[in-house]
C-alpha cells in the first residue's frame, strides 16, 4: 500500500471552498460521488461530494455529506465529533485482501465503498467515438485560435498557469498513463498495439519510473 491522500470532512462545501480560496488555494470543481451497492450493480448516488486541492505530490480532499445515505451519515457522525481530517486514503492493488489484513491486525477499518463516477465509454467503440469527438473539438478550437504562442495565463485547479505549460502538462500526463496502461497489458500477457517508443516520448518531462 502507498499513501494516496488525506481528507477533511466539512459540513458545507461552499463555505469550506470560500475559506480555502481566501487562503490562496485553488480547488477543483465540486463533484458528486456515486457507488455500487453490489458488485456489478447500478451506480447510485453516495450522498457525498468533494472538492480537492491538488499538490505537487498527492492532494487534499474536502468531503461533505449531501443526502441521507449510509455513507453520508458516516460523514455526519464524524463531523459531529469535529470538523477536520478523518480519512487517510491508501492506494492498494488488492483492497479486499488489505482490508482483511488491517482488520486482523486490530485497526477496525470501515467497510470498503466502491466509489465510481458515471461514464459513457463502456466499450472500445465508445472510447474511440469519444476520442474522435474530442479531437474534432480541438481542431476547431486550434483553427480559430489567435494566440498560438499560448502566452495567456489560465486559471486551473493547480493555480494560474501559462497556457503552453498547461498543454505540455496535459501531453506528458497522458503519455505517462499510456506507458502505465501498456505495462499492465504486458503483465497479463497482452502485447500492446503500437506502444509508445522512446522516440515518441523524447523531450517530455516524464519520470523514469512508471508509478511515480
Amino acid at each position: 500500500m502507498d499513501l494516496d491522500h488525506v481528507a477533511h470532512f466539512v459540513p458545507d462545501s461552499a463555505a469550506a471552498g470560500a475559506a480555502l480560496e481566501r487562503l490562496g488555494f485553488t480547488l477543483t470543481p465540486f463533484s458528486a460521488q456515486s457507488h455500487r451497492l453490489t458488485p456489478g450493480g447500478p451506480l447510485v448516488p453516495a450522498g457525498t461530494g468533494n472538492r480537492c486541492v491538488m499538490l505537487d505530490a498527492g492532494y487534499i480532499e474536502f468531503l461533505t455529506p449531501t443526502d441521507a445515505t449510509p455513507v453520508a451519515e458516516q460523514l455526519r457522525a464524524a463531523i459531529a465529533r469535529y470538523v477536520g481530517v478523518h480519512l487517510i486514503a491508501f492506494g492498494s492493488a488488492a483492497p479486499e485482501a488489505d482490508h482483511a489484513r488491517l482488520d486482523a491486525a486490530g485497526f477496525e477499518p470501515l467497510a470498503p465503498v466502491a466509489l465510481q463516477r458515471p461514464i459513457s465509454t463502456e466499450s472500445g467503440e465508445d472510447i474511440a467515438r469519444y476520442g474522435a469527438a474530442v479531437w474534432a473539438r480541438y481542431e476547431a478550437w486550434w483553427r480559430d485560435l489567435d494566440d498560438r504562442a499560448m502566452t495567456r495565463v489560465l486559471k486551473t485547479y493547480y493555480g494560474d498557469t501559462v497556457a503552453h505549460l498547461v498543454f505540455e502538462r496535459c501531453t506528458w500526463h497522458s503519455a505517462q498513463h499510456c506507458r502505465q496502461l501498456a505495462a499492465v497489458l504486458e503483465r497479463v500477457g497482452i502485447d500492446p498495439d503500437k506502444a509508445l517508443t522512446p522516440s515518441d516520448l523524447a523531450g517530455l518531462p516524464l519520470p523514469e519510473r512508471l508509478w511515480e
